[in-house]
């Protein structure tokens, strides 16, 4: 899946200005590497921001609910519901995103990396860090609690004003497989130009979704595997309570043909040449299935009485 570049940020940066007095109502983390802020502006205008980190921040019509909120998610409601926003830009030229907020006399930063795997990053007026989606120490940068947010060092970048934007998605076979800023001409394809690249954006992933597999944590691990093995205590002692209420029933059906049961081995004993078909003569309500007179055994089947 494509990675958005340096001139979509800029251009994203620009277009995300419309936000600007906005508050935020609720936080969301929908899916790995993916959030929904719910948004409102006095008047009782909503909008939604949808963020898939390294892919797209945009305004959606495609609202995606989650049930239970993750940690991460009450983390950052805590920090940042009820702030309004002050100002969106893109940060050091880079693919990075940065939102000023502000309620009152507080002041905070929201930082979305869109570089990478990407990251989340609250952080106070100051910069300093307050919450990090995902922990990271890097060799000239720290992405913790408690360290003052540095971006990485700025690379070689086309800048977004050299670039018309015209953007537009691209169909094939009926199916969105592309999106562009510039909207040019793709041999082969369908073009839909559209007014913004959050439109752009929105209708690609909308039919283009990433599911992001997160790796386990430790702890995660360990729920895993003890739940696993609960599972197998718990199917195992199904299997030992069907063998117990199997054996029961065999038990009762010996105690009920007991005394045949004895008669036909003192029958045995006395006559150790009595053959099946005699045996089965002598005693009825049993049914004798094999007699082997080399072994001295009997097999018999008894059934309810």
């Amino acid at each position: 899946m494509r990675v958005i570049t340096t001139p979509e940020i800029a251009l994203l940066a620009k277009e995300l200005k419309e936000f600007v007095g906005f508050y935020i109502d609720r936080f969301y983390e929908v899916a790995e590497d993916r959030f929904r802020i719910k948004l409102s502006r006095r008047g009782a205008q909503t909008e939604n921001l949808q963020i898939i980190l390294s892919h797209a921040v945009n305004k959606t019509s495609y609202v995606e609910r989650q049930e239970h909120a993750s940690n991460f998610a009450l983390a950052v409601r805590k920090r940042i519901e009820g702030f309004m926003i002050g100002d969106v830009s893109q940060y050091n030229g880079d693919r990075i995103l940065l939102v000023r907020l502000k309620k009152g006399e507080n002041e905070a930063n929201m930082i979305i990396e869109m570089f990478g795997k990407g990251n989340m990053i609250l952080a106070d007026a100051g910069m300093v860090i307050q919450l990090a989606y995902k922990v990271h120490d890097f060799k000239d940068r720290k992405i913790r609690p408690g360290e003052r947010y540095i971006p990485p060092k700025k690379g070689f970048a086309k800048e977004a004003e050299a670039l018309e934007a015209k953007p537009a998605v691209y169909r094939k076979e009926g199916k969105v497989v592309d999106y562009s800023l510039a909207g040019e001409e793709r041999e082969g394809m369908e073009k839909q130009a559209l007014k913004t690249l959050q439109e752009a954006l929105d209708i690609f992933y909308y039919e283009n979704p990433i599911t992001v597999k997160r790796e386990s944590t430790a702890k995660e691990k360990r729920v895993e595997e003890l739940t696993l093995s609960i599972t197998k205590q718990e199917a195992g002692l199904a299997s030992v309570d069907r063998d117990i209420e199997a054996n029961k029933e065999k038990g009762a059906l010996l105690l009920a043909h007991l005394r045949e049961i004895n008669q036909l081995v003192e029958a045995m004993q006395a006559n150790k040449r009595l053959t099946k078909d005699e045996l089965q003569r002598m005693f009825p309500k049993i049914k004798v299935l094999n007699v082997d007179l080399k072994e001295k055994t009997v097999r018999i089947e008894v059934g309810k009485p």
